[in-house]
């Protein structure tokens, strides 16, 4: 390609030194220049690009935000690094992201379900959608399981190249809090962005919450279109704050099932056929029923009713496409069965989502609740005690296990869980996942229900020196076809 388009894009301050007329490729890893390649050095949370320059043996051009004195090579001096990337991956895959319409959403919890939620609005609406989440990234027929919540800038452009060769229309994406703080998302701007709440997690890379909340904020700060739309949970008290301090400077609307505001939001019917709530607004008012559980979901269905509606979309086709949700992947995921009691499988790894999760459960149980989960290790310990002080009170039996032990031994995790047990009500401790959910299930009488928690959609569990298949789902299953059967015979 030839470097002058490339000049073009990334807006050079001054150039060092003679360029090429043609350059092979960019890169924003040292390790991967190759001849006559461009590399972009590019300062990152614990790296910076620039001390890499002199490792590099090869003949190249650099892109920098400082020159590099003691280096003989090319260097073109922009005023961000990270933005000239950005717009040289668009040059590349010869994509015009702002004429793309982009939906964000993030928060602790709900991110995923917003997403399934939005595809099927759009998909009602005609529309082609994009996913970018936890789950997987997907669109149409493409489906490829997803490395990271938000991956990094690199990946996100080959992903949206697939995408656009899949005919694709509307991205959704959630952003994690990582991905902000470290600017995975480049310039990438949103017409849309939902905040759903926060709550204490990821504790370990933010050290506390003030960190984490300004992460967050800068979704709202730096990635909304000009005349794009910030959504925020006003019963969420960093939602609260978000809207107090950004409202006057960007276009900033709350929803609500507390306080009026922008969008006041009442619960009509909660069962365990699904939900049904009232929104309105100074525009509108309407009705939206889902088939979807608990009073978290209530917010979830909220954030993507506004959302469509500000992407332009008719009440009907929204509400139809709320009701084709059925279940979220890993979300409070029923497993059928005929042995008489209710088996759900859900992400819920932090107190609060836990909390969310067991409420809802023990709202409707008419006999016992047993919890099986774990905490995951190499990752906050704060949230353990507390996640164990939460099962305590929602559960009649609690069963803790391992998640993802990672580098930490298992037992030493339960050992933090431990700390927040209730030892009054009956505890099983196994350290064995699979024979902690066996447990679960032949410990159960008709009418129990069971929640197996913290892992949700994932479908393998990391340890110190391996990775396993691991699915709660199927070992779940497998489990109870056996004690169904076991049943048969004895009868």
């Amino acid at each position: 390609m030839k470097i002058e388009q490339l000049l073009k894009k990334i807006s050079p301050l001054e150039i060092k030194g003679e360029l090429p007329v043609f350059y092979n490729a960019i890169t924003d890893d040292s390790r991967n220049v190759n001849e006559n390649d461009i590399f972009f050095a590019i300062k990152g949370v614990y790296k910076d690009g620039h001390d890499f320059i002199k490792d590099i043996k090869v003949k190249f051009v650099a892109v920098v935000e400082r020159y590099i004195e003691e280096v003989d090579v090319p260097q073109i001096l922009v005023k961000s690094t990270k933005k000239a990337f950005f717009n040289a991956l668009e040059l590349k895959y010869g994509l015009n992201l702002d004429k793309m319409p982009f939906v964000a959403v993030t928060g602790t919890n709900g991110k995923t379900t917003f997403t399934y939620l939005m595809e099927s609005i759009l998909k009602s609406a005609g529309k082609n959608p994009g996913i970018i989440g936890t789950v997987n990234y997907r669109c149409g027929s493409l489906v490829k399981n997803a490395t990271h919540t938000t991956p990094d800038m690199k990946t996100l452009f080959k992903i949206f190249d697939e995408f656009k060769k899949n005919n694709c229309d509307i991205v959704v994406m959630e952003v994690s809090s990582h991905a902000l703080k470290q600017n995975r998302i480049g310039e990438l701007k949103f017409d849309v962005a939902l905040f759903t709440n926060l709550t204490p997690e990821h504790l370990d890379f933010h050290h506390d919450m003030e960190d984490y909340y300004c992460s967050k904020k800068i979704l709202f700060e730096k990635h909304l279109k000009r005349d794009g739309l910030g959504i925020v949970n006003m019963d969420d008290n960093y939602g609260k704050r978000l809207h107090m301090e950004l409202s006057d400077k960007r276009n900033i609307k709350g929803f609500s099932f507390n306080i009026k505001t922008d969008y006041t939001c009442a619960l009509l019917r909660m069962d365990l056929k699904g939900i049904e709530l009232g929104i309105w607004s100074k525009e509108f008012s309407d009705i939206i029923s889902s088939n979807l559980k608990g009073r978290f979901n209530a917010y979830n269905l909220c954030g993507a009713y506004i959302s469509a509606k500000n992407l332009g979309i008719e009440s009907e086709i929204i509400k139809e496409g709320l009701k084709g949700v059925r279940a979220i992947p890993g979300r409070l995921e029923e497993i059928p069965n005929d042995c008489g009691i209710s088996v759900f499988v859900d992400y819920a790894h932090t107190p609060d989502a836990l909390e969310n999760v067991l409420s809802t459960i023990r709202e409707f149980a008419k006999s016992r609740v047993i919890t099986v989960f774990g905490c995951g290790g190499d990752r906050d310990k704060t949230k353990r005690a507390p996640m164990g002080k939460v099962a305590s009170r929602y559960s009649d039996i609690i069963i803790v296990t391992s998640d993802n032990p990672r580098s930490e031994n298992p037992e030493d995790i339960i050992e933090d869980i431990k700390k927040g047990i209730d030892f009054s009500k009956k505890v099983i401790i196994q350290p064995d996942r699979e024979k902690a959910i066996k447990d679960a299930i032949y410990s159960a009488r008709k009418g129990d229900i069971i929640l197996i928690a913290g892992k949700g959609h994932e479908n393998y569990q990391i340890f110190k020196d391996k990775t396993i298949y691991f699915s709660d789902q199927e070992v779940a299953k497998k489990i109870l076809e056996i004690r169904q059967c076991l049943a048969q015979q004895e009868k």
